[in-house]
């Protein structure tokens, strides 16, 4: 859909950052897989320097190069489901009830 209307070069990196994307946030990932995309990061940052304006860049788009090192090292990451949010806002609304029946009716000061 973009692809028409963006040159080819332009077109392939912003390819290249989504599919480093993509691999990054699978379910399974492999060290090779990671390795690789080490390999890829500065590159592909490189690229994108040339294409968009220095005023573009912050610190997140230099997190492209961080990522699969910490994927490497954290490893697998956990997946919150909407059944453990359920379960932590139970037990929230439960500690709310219990606290609010434990305080005293406030009294009124009459001057």
């Amino acid at each position: 859909m973009v692809r028409e209307y963006l040159p080819d070069q332009v077109w392939q990196v912003l390819v290249e950052l989504s599919f480093l994307f993509r691999q990054l946030c699978a379910k399974e990932l492999s060290l090779t897989v990671i390795e690789e995309m080490e390999r890829m990061a500065p590159v592909l940052l490189c690229k994108l320097e040339k294409i968009f304006p220095p005023g573009f860049f912050n610190p997140m788009q230099h997190m492209i190069l961080h990522l699969p090192y910490e994927a490497r090292m954290g490893g697998q990451c956990k997946i919150v489901g909407a059944t453990q949010l359920r379960d932590v806002k139970k037990s929230f609304e439960l500690n709310v009830k219990i606290n609010a029946k434990l305080k005293l009716p406030s009294q009124r000061h009459i001057f």
